[in-house]
């Protein structure tokens, strides 16, 4: 190998300083991405802690809301017994008319107005 004159020197210089400023740009680049998800990595965890702590809160007030309404259900089928023991239950109040049946001239009237022919076919 001989040696190398002092241009050559120089672009080889220039050539090891470009590198080292893209490997530079490089890196940087790598460490301000590695940042910005890490950033974004946290703030999802953060909404994720947010979700499960309001749907820890609803799940309690469900749970409560459903024992309240277990025990309102419970007490008022306690008073529909109280009233219901309280209240003897008789005859009914209302009779129903007895069914009458209808009367031979009323057949004829009906089959009349219906323009059917009373008689029976002969």
């Amino acid at each position: 190998m001989g040696r190398l004159d002092s241009q050559q020197v120089d672009r080889r210089e220039l050539e090891l300083s470009l590198r080292e400023a893209e490997l530079s740009r490089r890196e940087a680049r790598i460490v301000r991405l590695a940042r910005e998800q890490s950033a974004h990595h946290d703030r999802r965890e953060r909404q994720l802690d947010r979700r499960e702590q309001a749907l820890a809160a609803l799940a309690g007030e469900l749970a409560a809301e459903r024992e309240r309404l277990t025990a309102l259900r419970a007490q008022l089928l306690d008073e529909m017994r109280r009233l219901e023991q309280r209240h003897v239950r008789s005859e009914p109040r209302w009779y129903a008319a007895p069914a009458s049946e209808a009367s031979p001239a009323e057949d004829g009237w009906w089959a009349k107005v219906l323009g059917r022919d009373p008689r029976p076919p002969a």
